[in-house]
């Protein structure tokens, strides 16, 4: 009898799982990983048909001339793309602006040049941003979780949607960090979820139990 979900079984450790992997959510890091090579040979047609349907999530701009990053819609500023911030419609020419388009000389930004009002915390921290159109440095993506290097870990985090309580929240690290042996971690693992076989557990799966009978 399967006493926990297989979907707890491979959570990660501090977060109630035991760490074991699932195939499906290490298949995407492992597709994330080979698209993150693709970024390295931009210019192969065989890249630029990946790289659109895989290489996006996890993956941020870090703008230099401007020319590559869509002012709208790809991120490179906050925790989201800018369209996601504002509502109203915008003109074909203004949603296809890049970085670049809004910017005179080297840093002075010109928002008279968009329709739409950014909320001032995204202006200001639009402004701390050093972008100079006339830069022979390109614009270039990194990898979001972990300062801007791939790490296979994160991306089976991310595949998993547990990046966010990875870092926040450890309800059952303490198993973990009990001195004693494998076996009896296990135990106190099941019962953090409820699952030890006694007859109150198997009851309430559905599982009849010979009544308790105390001969005296």
């Amino acid at each position: 009898m399967h006493m926990v979900g297989w979907d707890k079984v491979c959570q990660p450790k501090d977060l109630g799982g035991l760490g074991l992997f699932s195939t499906k959510s290490r298949n995407i890091g492992l597709l994330a990983k080979l698209n993150w090579r693709v970024m390295e040979d931009a210019d192969a047609l065989w890249a630029k048909t990946l790289k659109a349907k895989y290489c996006s999530s996890g993956l941020r701009w870090v703008v230099n001339n401007g020319y590559c990053v869509s002012f709208w819609h790809d991120l490179w500023v906050g925790d989201r793309p800018l369209r996601g911030l504002v509502h109203g419609p915008l003109s074909i020419l203004e949603d296809s602006f890049r970085v670049c388009d809004v910017i005179e000389g080297v840093s002075m930004w010109d928002f008279s040049k968009i329709s739409l009002n950014l909320p001032p915390i995204t202006r200001e921290a639009i402004r701390a941003i050093s972008v100079c159109p006339i830069r022979s440095l390109a614009d270039r993506r990194v990898w979001d979780l972990n300062g801007g290097d791939f790490k296979l870990g994160k991306a089976y985090a991310l595949a998993c949607n547990t990046q966010t309580e990875f870092y926040s929240t450890k309800p059952s690290s303490w198993i973990w960090k009990v001195r004693t042996n494998l076996r009896i971690l296990f135990f106190l693992w099941q019962c953090y979820h409820l699952s030890v076989p006694v007859r109150e557990t198997l009851a309430s799966r559905g599982i009849n139990v010979l009544p308790f009978v105390l001969d005296v």
